[in-house]
């Protein structure tokens, strides 16, 4: 349920070389996708980012730098609840 599939190809820009490096496709869900940047894994994606260039999701090109791609606030990872641009937020 994670983020909308809006949100990933608007804001997250899935297979682009504007992909958000923060953007993770779930270990058990094809297509399901996951915000890091406000989760405890940020420091790795980060680390991960700067030592290699490498990224997260591999189904875009290999050889691209998403190291500078920081495409939005970020959002929480929530495994039960959508979250993106698209929805309405609990605080309005």
């Amino acid at each position: 349920m994670p983020l909308t599939h809006l949100h990933v190809l608007n804001v997250c820009k899935l297979s682009t070389t504007q992909q958000c490096k923060y953007l993770h496709e779930d270990e058990l869900e094809r297509d399901v996708f996951h915000c890091l940047k406000l989760s405890s894994q940020r420091k790795y994606v980060e680390d991960l980012q700067n030592s290699n260039g490498s990224h997260l999701y591999q189904g875009t090109q290999p050889y691209t730098d998403f190291s500078k791609n920081d495409n939005c606030a970020g959002y929480p990872l929530l495994r039960s609840l959508e979250v993106g641009y698209d929805k309405k937020h609990l605080d309005s």
